[in-house]
């Protein structure tokens, strides 16, 4: 149960903005199925995946993700498209960096074999058009061997 007291109790200048995860490649685990949305003004259909960060790899900047804090378990949204036009990229993306083959299957049934899956998900910083935030979001997948 949620302890709504103990949010709300909370000192309004004591919450500070989450810092964005490091730039760099992570480990990362896909614990379950995507979830399929109509996504933006244009409805684009979309498979939204949740991926937990487990680990990061050489290149992300140990000091910057010291002064990040926790980062196990982390969320990192990663979407495919699935339009007309996108389609094909999606299925190679599920064939690359998730491993699964396509042969005799459907494109759900190779979304269904990504759970319990690993993927190196690199990120990256974008600025908010103000620029005054920064975001980290997922520049690529690759597969984990």
């Amino acid at each position: 149960m949620v302890d709504f007291s103990k949010i709300l109790g909370k000192q309004a200048a004591a919450i500070e903005k989450p810092k964005p995860l490091p730039v760099g490649t992570f480990i990362a685990l896909n614990p379950k199925l995507p979830s399929f949305e109509a996504i933006g003004k244009k409805e684009t259909p979309g498979a939204v995946f949740g991926l937990q960060i487990i680990a990061p790899t050489e290149d992300v900047d140990m000091d910057q993700l010291r002064e990040y804090g926790e980062y196990k378990g982390k969320n990192v949204r990663h979407t495919m498209y699935l339009s007309e036009a996108t389609e094909f990229r999606t299925k190679e993306e599920l064939k690359n960096s998730f491993g699964i083959e396509e042969e005799g299957k459907t494109l759900g049934q190779m979304f269904n074999e990504t759970v319990g899956k690993q993927v190196y998900v690199t990120i990256r910083h974008r600025p908010s058009e103000d620029g005054t935030e920064i975001y980290a979001e997922v520049e690529k997948l690759a597969k984990v061997d």
